[in-house]
């Protein structure tokens, strides 16, 4: 009781014991929000470290349906941002918040598929079916952060 008056008098309220921050959605480990405000691949990633967390690493597939319904029930009609990206090795994923190598993938038929060569990010692409897609980095778009639970002072 005296955590939840303390959370209510303050400013800043910490995530504790499997508690997310204000406003994010749990599912297993994490807590996860869906920004709608449009950034580029890489200040989306900022912008995911200020609430203390990265874009979304999606390791399974009942973390990607988690995902893909968080997006849906967050009125999402386009594309958004996930934490992989191939900027350091041209057609080797990796997490950018582990610097793992993707162990699960939902992409879209055809896909990656480079185009242009200029595709190196990846985004769930609402018009295909909320499947994965490459896409170029500079484009703006909504994004999806993860952070822990167990996070420090969120805002």
């Amino acid at each position: 009781m005296s955590l939840f008056i303390l959370c209510v008098l303050s400013a800043m309220c910490m995530a504790v014991d499997g508690v997310c921050p204000p406003g994010w959605t749990p599912f297993e480990d994490s807590c996860y929000d869906v920004i709608m405000e449009k950034e580029e691949w890489a200040e989306a990633s900022l912008i995911c470290g200020t609430y203390h967390g990265y874009l979304a690493v999606i390791e399974s597939s009942s973390e990607n349906d988690f995902v893909k319904g968080l997006m849906r029930s967050s009125g999402v009609n386009e594309a958004v941002w996930i934490g992989a990206s191939d900027l350091f090795q041209e057609g080797v994923f990796r997490w950018a918040a582990t610097n793992q190598k993707l162990s699960f993938t939902d992409w879209r038929a055809g896909e990656p598929n480079n185009m242009n060569t200029a595709e190196n990010c990846v985004e769930i692409e609402y018009y295909l079916q909320d499947q994965w897609n490459d896409n170029l980095c500079s484009k703006k778009q909504p994004f999806i952060c993860e952070t822990s639970p167990s996070s420090d002072l969120v805002g």
